[in-house]
C-alpha cells in the first residue's frame, strides 16, 4: 500500500499504537508529494532506497539505549535546501542530554569529523544495549566472566586449512590488527574472550575497541562471514553496525552538502 501525503503531517492517533509505521514513510519535496511504503516493495542492495533504510536503521540503532522494549523510529524530509530528520520512541522520553547526544552527532557530521571520534560518545549513550548484545554473542560460545574456557583453542571452531582464513590472517596482519607473529585464532579467541568479560560497568574505552575490532572484521575488505556460519557473523555484525551508521551518516552528509544542502536538524515527534 502506497501512502501519498501533501505535507508531512504527524497525527498523534496514528502512532499512539503503530510506531514501527512511522519508518515506512519518506517524505519528498516533489511536486506530487508521494511517499513510498518501502515494505511493500523489493529492492536489490544498492539501489537508493535501499541505502536510504540502511541510513534510517542506522540512525535509529544509535537512538536506543535499553536492551529492551525499547523502538526507535526514524523516517526524513528531504527539500532542496534542507535534511531533517524525524524520530520517535515508545517510550516518548525525552531529555536535555538526549536533545544535546542528538544534536552532537548533526555537528560533528557536519564537521567531518573520524567515526572513531565519535563512537565513545555513541558508546556512552546506547552502553546498556550494547552491553547486551556483547552478552549475547558471550553466551553463543559458552562463555562468561567466570567461565572463560581458558584450555579451549580456536573457541569459533574456524577452518584454519583454508585459503580464506589465510587470506583474512594476512588482510588483518597487513593492516597492523594482528601482529605479524600472531595467528588469526589466537587473535579471534582472544577477542571473544574480551567480549565475554563485558559488564555493566564496562569501561567506554573498551567497549569502543571491541566495536572497531568487529568493524574490522565484518567489513567489505575483511570478511569473518566466510569462516563462520550466518548466526554467528550476524553477532558480531550487530556490534560493528555502531560504527558503521555513524560512517554511513558521515558520509550521507558530505554528500548533501556537496548538493548544496544547507540545513540539517534532527526532530523529535511524539508517538502518544
Amino acid at each position: 500500500m502506497a501512502i501519498s501525503v501533501q505535507t508531512p503531517v504527524f497525527d498523534e492517533a496514528m502512532f499512539a499504537n503503530q510506531i514501527h509505521a512511522f519508518s515506512l514513510l519518506d517524505f519528498h519535496a516533489d511536486i506530487e508529494m508521494q511517499s513510498v511504503n518501502y515494505a511493500a516493495n523489493a529492492y536489490g542492495p544498492d539501489t537508493t532506497i535501499s541505502k536510504h533504510l540502511s541510513l534510517l536503521d542506522g540512525l535509529a540503532l544509535l537512538l536506543i539505549k535499553s536492551p529492551k522494549s525499547e523502538v526507535v523510529a526514524t523516517t526524513m524530509r528531504l527539500t532542496s535546501e534542507s535534511f531533517i530528520l524525524y524520530w520517535a520512541r515508545n517510550d516518548n522520553q525525552a531529555s536535555q542530554a538526549e536533545q544535546q547526544y542528538m544534536n552532537l552527532l548533526r555537528k560533528y557530521a557536519e564537521e567531518q569529523t573520524p567515526a572513531t571520534e565519535i563512537l565513545p560518545h555513541v558508546v556512552d549513550y546506547t552502553k546498556r544495549k550494547i552491553v547486551s548484545r556483547c552478552q549475547k554473542l558471550a553466551k553463543h560460545y559458552e562463555l562468561n566472566q567466570q567461565n572463560q574456557k581458558l584450555d579451549v583453542q580456536n573457541i569459533m571452531n574456524v577452518d584454519t586449512r583454508t585459503l580464506k582464513y589465510h587470506q583474512l590472517e594476512e588482510q588483518l596482519k597487513q593492516r597492523r590488527i594482528i601482529k605479524p607473529d600472531r595467528r588469526l585464532v589466537d587473535y579471534l579467541d582472544k577477542f571473544i574472550r574480551a567480549i565475554a568479560r563485558v559488564n555493566a560497568q564496562a569501561k567506554t574505552q573498551n567497549l569502543a575497541k571491541i566495536i572497531g575490532q568487529a568493524f574490522e572484521l565484518c567489513t567489505k575488505v575483511h570478511k569473518l562471514e566466510s569462516l563462520v556460519d550466518r548466526e554467528q557473523n550476524d553477532k558480531f555484525r550487530k556490534l560493528s553496525d555502531y560504527l558503521y551508521a555513524i560512517s554511513h551518516f558521515q558520509k550521507e552528509v558530505s554528500r548533501l552538502s556537496s548538493k548544496g544542502i544547507r540545513e540539517i536538524r534532527f526532530e523529535q515527534v511524539w508517538s502518544n
